[in-house]
């Protein structure tokens, strides 16, 4: 659509570029105008031509823009559901790292008819090793996502050092936490920007 938009648009241009140097030879050849009155007037209709077509790209990108503003600041607008508590826990200095799913039931909002996890229990202790495996959609990311509480629990709660994930300000326990994702992003900056991504303050060493 666009391709054929453009040919029609080159056709009419040069067209009327044809058409006018036809009509205006013919008054030239009359007498009624001189060659530099033609010539003028070609370059001057073709000054005005260029800018009503920029002008009516920049309306384009301009519609364009304030249909991305109106998502942009609807996503904005948007109130997470995830939110600190009023009154959050507080975490210990030297937090013990023990984790504890408590009779874990979750579904995705999407579809809520659909549970990934159900009566989830799993108890890992200070410096121990766990491996969840299973096939591809049985819930292994939705493990590490309650974790981090990118979402909430259907049913149950999760526990770091005996507290509930929802009694603690996000940010706080995020910070202790270290994640390593199976999909690795890497920013257009360099190196150590990449590395300090999640402690911008740390220093070189």
């Amino acid at each position: 659509a666009r391709a054929g938009l453009a040919a029609c648009v080159i056709l009419l241009v040069f067209g009327a570029i044809v058409v006018v140097l036809w009509i205006g030879g013919q008054d030239v050849l009359a007498g009624r105008i001189t060659g530099g009155e033609l010539a003028s007037f070609v370059f001057y209709a073709s000054v005005v031509a260029s800018a009503a077509g920029a002008l009516s790209e920049i309306m384009g990108d301009l519609q364009r823009a304030a249909g991305a503003s109106e998502r942009l600041f609807e996503l904005l607008d948007t109130r997470p559901e995830i939110t600190a508590p009023a009154l959050p826990a507080t975490l210990p200095t030297r937090p013990q790292g023990a984790l504890r799913f408590e009779h874990l039931s979750f579904a995705y909002p999407a579809h809520p008819e659909q549970p990934v996890l159900r009566d989830f229990e799993v108890a890992i202790a200070p410096g121990e090793t766990v491996a969840l495996v299973g096939p591809s959609g049985a819930g292994k990311s939705s493990v590490f996502q309650l974790l981090m509480r990118f979402y909430d629990p259907t049913a149950g709660r999760v526990c770091f050092d005996g507290i509930d994930l929802r009694a603690l300000e996000p940010a706080a326990f995020r910070a202790r936490i270290g994640l390593v994702p199976q999909e690795p992003v890497i920013f257009s900056t360099d190196a150590w920007d990449n590395i300090r991504y999640g402690r911008p303050d740390a220093s070189d060493d």
